[in-house]
């Protein structure tokens, strides 16, 4: 069921209908409480007219559920589509001019936090008191550096994708068509926000209109929301992180740099005295709907289940030992591209040939594709149902992927590197 269920996913993606330039007209909203670096917890309106005028509406909350608001950040301004991106193939590169933007606090404490950190950016700009729910916080063009400590920051417009397609129920019914924006990803590192340009995607937003039929309810309760009055969504029970079987990605994921995957995970648990064991499989593709496959990689090894995650809440700590990778080159090009590595650093040189599997482990992995073996992975898992009531299972998006990891790492250098949002959700399946 596996294989099938991998190759509908893989279907799904290639009947799927992405318009260029990208249509996005309309009202879009977030289809579920999105986890950002940090990590930050929000709810997204974005409304975009035909001129390219826009007004954004971000929901901010201390909660991973989005049941207590914090304040809610609207931004207004213009958006001109550029050419399409070479970083990322299938993506329109963009620019944006912000006109204002303001801010809406929901507490008492909020609104001190708030007039403290505006003048730390701006001294002595706040000179009487402020209100709740009251936008006081209102900045013009020039002031909007005010809002720095806010990391106020909108260049997810620099990158943008839609797509329409038909949503496949597991039992295979057809539901009616469905349009997804995807916006730009946010640097992890809240003060490099300001200076980088995104090359993957965010959570996509649906569209919300009355020609498509949408049964989402967290979608409604975005759409009609304000800054006055923000969604309160409703909390659900914790579940607890237990892996085991077999999982797959439930769409062709984007990566940073224009990388394009699916993910086939299988985890076991020994009952003696052994680590539970992991099994990885990596299709990379060099198109956006994962049809063009240019490698496969199978990681294998143990892992160890850790505490609740004091950073991120819902979370759990996961750490992963990499034993092995074996590395099989699907085409002409990357097969070329790894024999012109020098050193045997990804296996012998030379020795690369299409659909033909090599173990890189004795050569430490694959320096030119940035893998490392053996290595840690410090990740950070969660789990959740989907709208029909089928498990999900999250990942945490890397911080720092190029940085080695060790077993010998303290703790507080595992806590910077440790994820703080999670990956697309992977799909149960049965094997």
């Amino acid at each position: 069921e596996c294989s099938s269920a991998f190759k509908r996913v893989q279907n799904g993606e290639r009947s799927a209908h992405a318009s260029y330039p990208p249509d996005i007209k309309g009202l879009w909203v977030s289809q579920e409480c999105e986890t950002r670096p940090g990590p930050e917890f929000v709810l997204r309106q974005y409304h975009f007219e035909r001129d390219g005028s826009f007004k954004l509406l971000q929901h901010f909350y201390g909660d991973e559920w989005c049941t207590t608001p914090v304040y809610t950040l609207t931004a207004k301004g213009q958006l001109q589509m550029r050419e399409p991106s070479w970083v990322v193939p299938g993506a329109a590169e963009s620019e944006y001019t912000l006109h204002r933007v303001h801010l809406v606090a929901y507490s008492e404490d909020v609104v001190d936090e708030v007039m403290q950190r505006v003048n730390r950016s701006c001294p002595g700009y706040i000179n009487r008191p402020w209100r709740v729910r009251k936008d006081d916080t209102s900045l013009a063009l020039d002031e909007i550096d005010c809002l720095a400590a806010f990391h106020a920051v909108y260049h997810e417009l620099q990158l943008i994708r839609t797509k329409k397609n038909f949503h496949l129920h597991p039992a295979v019914h057809v539901q009616p068509m469905q349009t997804l924006l995807f916006l730009g990803n946010i640097h992890s590192q809240l003060e490099q926000r300001a200076s980088y340009r995104p090359t993957s995607y965010q959570p996509a937003l649906v569209r919300h209109d009355h020609q498509e039929s949408n049964d989402c309810h967290v979608c409604r309760l975005v759409a009609k929301s304000t800054d006055k009055s923000p969604p309160h969504l409703h909390a659900r029970p914790r579940l607890p992180v237990y892996p085991m079987g077999d999982w797959i990605s439930s769409s062709c994921e984007t990566r940073p740099i224009g990388t394009f995957l699916m993910r086939r995970m299988k985890f076991t648990d020994h009952q003696n005295a052994s680590s539970p064991t992991f099994q990885a499989l990596f299709h990379y593709f060099a198109d956006p709907v994962c049809s063009n496959a240019t490698l496969t990689v199978l990681a294998t090894g143990h892992y160890s289940p850790g505490s609740d995650s004091d950073r991120v809440q819902g979370a759990t700590e996961f750490d992963f030992f990499v034993q092995s990778v074996i590395i099989t080159v699907h085409d002409e090009s990357t097969a070329r591209n790894l024999n012109g590595l020098k050193g045997n650093q990804c296996a012998m040189d030379g020795s690369w040939r299409v659909d033909r599997p090599q173990d890189v482990t004795h050569t430490g992995g694959c320096i030119g594709l940035g893998i490392r073996v053996p290595t840690v992975a410090n990740d950070l898992l969660k789990m959740d149902v989907n709208g029909i009531g089928h498990p999900l299972l999250y990942f945490g998006i890397a911080e720092n992927p190029s940085e080695p990891r060790t077993s010998k790492s303290s703790s507080s250098e595992l806590d910077l590197i440790r994820p703080t949002s999670y990956l697309p959700p992977l799909q149960q399946c049965q094997s």
